[in-house]
């Protein structure tokens, strides 16, 4: 068994959720982390309180609902990340 991962997502689309995916590719098995899917479809809110909480480790979350806590002032950071191409 791998480094343990756990995964929630605030999308609709799975069309558009890299992370299950990439679990369907097997990419997270190749590379020795042990995928573990615990919320789906989660509301964006409460995505980012499972965040903070430690309830997962990741989650993948569009932006627009992110912009709307942040102006409601619910959140008061945004981190993104990923990768830059050379």
């Amino acid at each position: 068994m791998g480094t343990p991962a756990r995964f929630a997502v605030a999308l609709r689309s799975t069309a558009e959720c890299i992370g299950l995916f990439a679990a369907a590719q097997k990419l997270f098995e190749k590379r020795g982390v042990d995928f573990q899917l615990v919320a789906f479809e989660t509301a964006a809110e409460r995505g980012i309180e499972g965040l903070l909480a430690g309830e997962w480790d990741y989650i993948e979350i569009g932006v627009t609902p992110l912009v709307g806590l942040r102006a409601d002032g619910r959140i008061t950071n945004i981190v993104r990340s990923g990768h830059r191409r050379p």
